[in-house]
């Protein structure tokens, strides 16, 4: 696909714009939300690989995990959310909906809890895989 420039009007060269930006916003759309979607699921590995002593005492009792899942609510809270307009797309994801005020302390940490740090790490790895993607699929 391309335009003439030599021969083709300025309505003609308008329309092709148009064309193109469409084209482009509706694969970022796509991009967007497969790294997003993979986003969520980063978070959610983090969480649940990310041990406490008490998640090694629960899991010895028969839990199916040693990570942050005691009773699933700051698991399931991680939701995802991709808006597209005319000119952007923006994806977001982590506790979009429900925020209990623990889920802080158990991702940044505390003297007595280590940080789970699954917002920033899913957060590096969506980076990386968003550069990748772009590269790979519009450029």
């Amino acid at each position: 696909m391309g335009y003439n420039f030599v021969n083709g009007s300025p309505q003609d060269f308008a329309a092709f714009a148009e064309r193109e930006k469409k084209r482009i916003i509706a694969e970022c759309d796509l991009i967007v939300t497969e790294v997003v979607q993979d986003a969520v699921a980063e978070q959610k590995h983090i969480l649940d690989t990310a041990t406490t002593s008490w998640g090694d005492f629960r899991k010895g009792q028969g839990r199916p995990s040693a990570g942050r899942r005691e009773d699933n609510v700051m698991y399931d809270a991680i939701t995802s959310d991709v808006t597209t307009s005319r000119t952007e797309v923006v994806g977001e994801w982590g506790w979009l909906n429900k925020f209990l005020e623990y889920f802080k302390y158990q991702d940044a940490g505390t003297a007595r809890i280590g940080a789970a740090n699954s917002m920033a790490d899913s957060f590096i790895k969506a980076e990386q895989d968003l550069k990748a993607k772009v590269k790979a699929r519009l450029t």
